[in-house]
């Protein structure tokens, strides 16, 4: 059992030699047995051991006493050893989730704090430290069963993963090629015992109804080898969702950016497998927790691209997280993101070289240019930007940037007359979550520019023999990049 265990780690490089590993100790056979193979291979693997424990307390006098059994046992061996109390019951009401949720989520939050914490004690990486928990190839197969039964996809049927980053921490589970079976002979064998938690009896939980229920009649009625196989189409599926998400990867390179979300209609020509698949790793790019991106919630994005509609519209989608569709761009907000209230102040240029505007995040550069400037481009904010102005219209007035605020107008070069900015911005369907970065350029009370779109009426420069005011623009920290002549 030890030569298996040794092999499949380093095979699978799933704990690299010198790491630090905080082991997840529950007090059942599971995680006791694990505590144990890990410190007959402390050695041969190179690790050092960290014990952690969280007490849930929803057991009372049982949960505390599982506490001191792990302290016990770990102490034992000579382990380091981690504990911690969480209000399971409460963080469920709370977070409006099941029991079982909430417990998942108590003892990861605390995995994660403790793993953060001991390296920044000693000093080490990010890949140096990682947290090891007793899934079993039984725990594959029940899980494989409840994700049926909720309907997820693909990428939920894949099941337990042996290795996933998780908040930036290592997460390895080392036992999915062992039964529970096998592990309580190896315990009894070696006269080690274990708690056996009164709360695994509970068919109220449905993992234990999966458990005592389900995959008895299963393997009694249909395959007496059914966790075994279960546990085969998991990695099987779990082999061909990374295929596919690395076709996926090349897809979603492939679509276009509009103002900093995805090309609405570069989406819409991608098949419905496809496009599902792309938008659930777009909002794990984004930042989403993918956990939560199941099925019918990528259906329902994908229900807003496909929308006939004009202007702006949103859905909520999770955890306060929402997506909005705006003409031809896909933008995701997260909670509790909306609008920036931007600043209402203008700040003054210098008359020669370079002006910093932190409030406004832009560099101005103003200069006597030696040819007449115009950028290509219809986006309103777009940077790096700039644009050439007549010096004898602006003589000794002062240039102002700030942003565009509701009511200002401007006579765009070539129209007829002046128009409202903010009709500007319908028509050039700039999303309405962007329109109030756009800032301005302001000379003798008129607003001149719309950097990345036009100049005003009346401020060009009158002749290619005139030396023009040249204004540049760009991002603090970015350098200004050439842009098109005419």
């Amino acid at each position: 059992m030890l030569s298996e265990l040794q092999k499949h780690i380093q095979s699978e490089s799933l704990l690299p030699s010198g790491a630090l590993v905080l082991i997840a100790v529950s007090g059942g056979a599971d995680s006791i047995f694990l505590m144990h193979v890990l410190h007959r291979l402390q050695s041969r693997l190179g690790l050092r051991l960290h014990v952690v424990h969280l007490n849930h307390g929803l057991r009372g006098s049982e949960s505390d006493a599982d506490a001191e059994f792990v302290v016990a046992q770990a102490s034992a061996l000579g382990l380091a050893v981690s504990v911690s109390r969480s209000n399971v019951r409460l963080r469920a009401k709370r977070s409006g989730v099941s029991l079982e949720m909430a417990g998942r989520d108590a003892r990861y939050a605390f995995f994660v704090r403790v793993a953060r914490q001991l390296r920044r004690e000693q000093s080490l990486t990010g890949e140096q430290v990682a947290v090891v928990t007793a899934h079993t190839i039984n725990d594959q197969a029940e899980t494989l069963l409840l994700k049926l039964g909720r309907g997820a996809g693909r990428a939920g049927l894949s099941g337990i993963a042996p290795r996933r980053i998780h908040k930036g921490v290592a997460i390895v589970r080392p036992l999915l090629r062992v039964t529970r079976e096998r592990l309580e002979r190896w315990l009894v064998r070696q006269g080690v015992v274990w708690h056996e938690d009164s709360s695994n009896q509970d068919d109220d939980f449905r993992r234990n109804r999966v458990r005592h229920e389900v995959l008895p009649l299963l393997a009694d009625r249909l395959n007496p080898q059914i966790v075994g196989t279960l546990a085969r189409t998991a990695t099987i599926l779990s082999e061909e969702e990374t295929w596919m998400n690395t076709l996926a990867e090349t897809m979603l390179q492939e679509v276009g950016r509009v103002q900093g979300g995805l090309c609405v209609s570069d989406l819409c020509t991608l098949p419905s497998p496809a496009r599902l698949r792309v938008l659930r790793l777009w909002l794990g790019r984004e930042g989403f927790p993918v956990e939560v991106a199941d099925f019918a919630l990528c259906e329902r994005l994908e229900a807003l691209l496909l929308r006939r509609a004009s202007g702006s519209t949103c859905v909520d989608l999770s955890q306060g997280w929402r997506a909005e569709r705006s003409y031809e761009s896909l933008v995701l907000h997260a909670p509790g993101v909306r609008e920036k209230i931007v600043q209402r102040a203008r700040y003054r240029l210098a008359r020669h070289g370079s002006t910093d505007l932190p409030m406004l995040g832009l560099r101005a550069e103003v200069l006597v240019g030696r040819q007449i400037r115009r950028d290509a481009t219809r986006q309103p904010g777009k940077m790096p930007a700039r644009a050439s102005f007549s010096a004898e219209r602006i003589g000794r007035a002062s240039l102002y940037l700030r942003h565009w605020k509701e009511g200002d107008r401007m006579r765009p070069l070539g129209s007829r007359g002046s128009q409202k900015l903010q009709d500007i911005f319908v028509n050039l369907k700039v999303p309405k979550a962007r329109r109030g970065a756009v800032p301005v350029l302001e000379c003798r009370g008129e607003i001149i520019w719309i950097p990345g779109f036009r100049i005003a009426e009346g401020w060009q420069v009158p002749s290619a023999d005139t030396p023009p005011v040249e204004v540049r623009l760009c991002r603090i920290g970015k350098a200004v990049e050439s842009s098109t002549s005419s």
